[in-house]
């Protein structure tokens, strides 16, 4: 279950809604570089893996209790090579995002944030009151729990909702969102905590434009009977009547519903 609260914001500028993404990238809470407990925080592990080039590894400066260990990522290159990313490095999947709306007049938006990392405890003592959020957390499939193992209060993402301005005055909407969830796996040898890799999707959703529904053409008055017997007037067989072959009112809500129940739908004059 997750939690979180929804922003509205008029955007000042055409640029300010890239700006936000930008901002929102250098947290680097949506990348997906991996990075290891105990070898410093996460976004200074995230972010020295980012730099760099294949032929400029930059050695990462791990500060945390295990900085000194083999625990730890040692080189932005770690994630390049054969079968793995470029040698430009990870594509981090928020690009796409802000790649998708370069150029666009975003007047509005709406944020939808949520997690379910637990932000206080889950007992509060009693007589005590808390403002803040209780539990969180997510269930996995057992495949994800015996060989990846997410961690169930990682889980968070961004939503948003976007008005775009048209150069004639006329707008639409865009949907945006980026979400992340860690799973842990491939320890770097014997007393070394998992890895840490973020599992992130984002994407841009444009709305459709859905036909009209067609308006529904009213039922044709009748009931249903079964078929073995057919219909009144014309029954089968000498032991049928309406009340030993009538198939109940459900049935006979309509015409679709009767051949939904294997019966033959009779009409009414």
């Amino acid at each position: 279950m997750g939690f979180g609260n929804m922003t509205i914001v008029e955007t000042p500028n055409t640029a300010y809604y890239v700006q936000m993404l930008l901002m929102v990238r250098e947290t680097y809470e949506y990348s997906v570089q991996p990075f290891v407990p105990g070898c410093g925080s996460q976004r200074d592990q995230q972010m020295q893996q980012s730099m760099g080039t294949a032929n400029n590894t930059v050695r990462l400066t791990n500060t945390g209790p295990l900085g000194m260990t083999q625990c730890c990522i040692g080189s932005s290159n770690y994630m390049r090579g054969m079968d793995q990313c470029p040698v430009t490095g990870c594509p981090e999947p928020i690009d796409t995002l802000i790649e998708a709306v370069k150029g666009l007049n975003v007047i509005k938006y709406a944020q939808l944030n949520m997690t379910t990392q637990r932000s206080i405890p889950p007992v509060v003592p009693l007589g005590m009151w808390s403002p803040d959020i209780q539990g969180g957390g997510v269930q996995n499939t057992a495949f994800v729990n015996l060989n990846a193992m997410a961690e169930s209060r990682s889980f968070k993402n961004l939503v948003w909702l976007l008005t775009v301005q048209n150069p004639d005055g006329s707008t639409y909407q865009l949907m945006q969102y980026i979400q992340t969830v860690n799973l842990k796996f491939l320890a770097a040898g014997p007393g070394c905590p998992d890895q840490v890799w973020p599992h992130v999707d984002a994407n841009t959703l444009h709305r459709m434009n859905m036909p009209p529904t067609p308006t529904p053409t009213p039922n044709e008055a009748g009931n249903c009977f079964t078929k073995c017997c057919g219909c009144p007037g014309h029954f089968k067989e000498p032991w049928c009547s309406k009340v030993t072959s009538f198939m109940g009112p459900l049935c006979s809500n309509s015409k679709t519903s009767c051949h939904m129940c294997g019966g033959e739908w009779c009409t009414t004059s």
